[in-house]
């Protein structure tokens, strides 16, 4: 059967999509994306410098956890708080998602990461 693609019946590509979708949801994946975005904001926070797509990395991260973390802490809507937090009217999820950003929205948003860092420890 080399070369050959097997056609998946549509249970066997339902029953795909839900392994997929447990592995997502699977304490060690969660952990995973949690060990992340604490190096990322350490690492952000200590040499003071926020390069092109870190702010997005953190932004779907929080997204992630706010989707996959059933059992956290905090409410749920506690990642939707994050993601909310405005910078001169502006939110972090979407500030995440400008290719350009300021000085002061880059110190703005170094200054908020040890929040997010401290809230994602205390859900480990």
């Amino acid at each position: 059967m080399s070369g050959e693609q097997k056609i998946l019946t549509i249970e066997e590509h339902n029953q795909q999509a839900m392994a997929i979708k447990d592995l997502a949801k699977s304490p060690e994946h969660i952990k995973f994306i949690k060990d992340n975005m604490i190096m990322l904001c350490d690492k952000i926070v200590h040499t003071q410098n926020l390069e092109d797509g870190q702010a997005r990395r953190v932004v779907t991260g929080l997204k992630n956890l706010k989707h996959l973390d059933t059992n956290p802490p905090h409410p749920v809507h506690s990642y939707t708080a994050l993601l909310a937090e405005k910078f001169d009217g502006v939110t972090f999820k979407d500030l995440g998602n400008e290719e350009f950003l300021t000085h002061d929205q880059k110190q703005a948003i170094i200054n908020f990461l040890p929040r997010i860092k401290t809230f994602v420890e205390s859900s480990c």
